[in-house]
């Protein structure tokens, strides 16, 4: 280590650096200034050093190697720990996942049920609508042709008695509300409903007056029917004719 000392005077002082006695820090800072601008023979110094600790250096790097691997034994079961919490953290969170897909595809399921409830209430509703409306039409064009019925009876009745016709639908309510019998002190020719007679005329079931047609030797009496069209007793008109004699 004495080699290149008289070359440089900062030689010694690297010696003492390297070898010791430890230099004071005014000797330190100087050192330090001097190898900062490079020195051949401090260099040299340095590289001789490095090359006689080399076998030291060696046998440290060797127990720190060691030293390394035990850890890494010590470390072993600690990294085994940790990978398995890992593992089970992993674990929770795909069990996580496949709940919320579960509930999202009953979730999915609940609403698509409802709308299926919701669609079948509509049709039914509606299926009941038309149903219970074709059953009102049906109650209506009954009761509207056993109305005309006792109406036509009435007003065979009426003519027999009177030997002659009303003029009008007025006339006609008003010719069967009087009494049968030539005598005139019978019951009426017809029991009119009295819900039903509205400003002198007589509705039907459907809420409209019902038609009357006089001739010569007949007359009809009818309803427009469901769809109010006056077909004059044809079509879907619900009616009937009274004919008659004359003596």
């Amino acid at each position: 280590m004495t080699a290149g000392t008289g070359t440089c005077p900062f030689a010694p002082l690297l010696e003492r650096d390297l070898a010791g006695p430890a230099l004071e820090d005014p000797e330190l800072s100087s050192l330090e200034a001097h190898l900062a601008q490079g020195c051949p023979s401090c260099e040299l110094l340095l590289d001789s050093h490095l090359g006689e600790d080399s076998d030291e250096q060696r046998a440290l790097d060797a127990t720190l190697g060691e030293a390394f691997e035990a850890a890494a034994e010590r470390m072993a079961p600690a990294r085994e720990r940790v990978l398995a919490r890992v593992d089970d953290e992993l674990a929770r969170d795909r069990a996580a996942q496949a709940r919320r897909l579960r509930r999202r595809h009953l979730r999915a399921l609940f609403y698509l049920t409802n709308v299926a409830a919701l669609v079948l209430l509509v049709m039914a509703y509606v299926g009941t609508a038309v149903v219970v409306r074709v059953q009102v039409r049906t109650a209506q064009r009954a009761a509207t042709d056993l109305e005309v019925q006792a109406l036509v009876r009435a007003l065979t009745r009426y003519v027999k008695d009177h030997e002659r016709l009303p003029a009008d639908a007025r006339a006609l309510v008003v010719a069967l509300r009087g009494p049968s019998g030539r005598a005139g002190d019978g019951a009426p020719y017809h029991r009119f409903d009295p819900g039903q007679l509205v400003d002198g005329e007589y509705l039907d079931a459907f809420g409209r007056p019902y038609r009357y047609a006089p001739g010569r030797d007949r007359a009809l009496i009818y309803s427009v029917g469901p769809d109010g069209v006056d077909a004059r007793g044809e079509g879907d008109d619900i009616g009937a004719w009274v004919y008659f004699v004359h003596d």
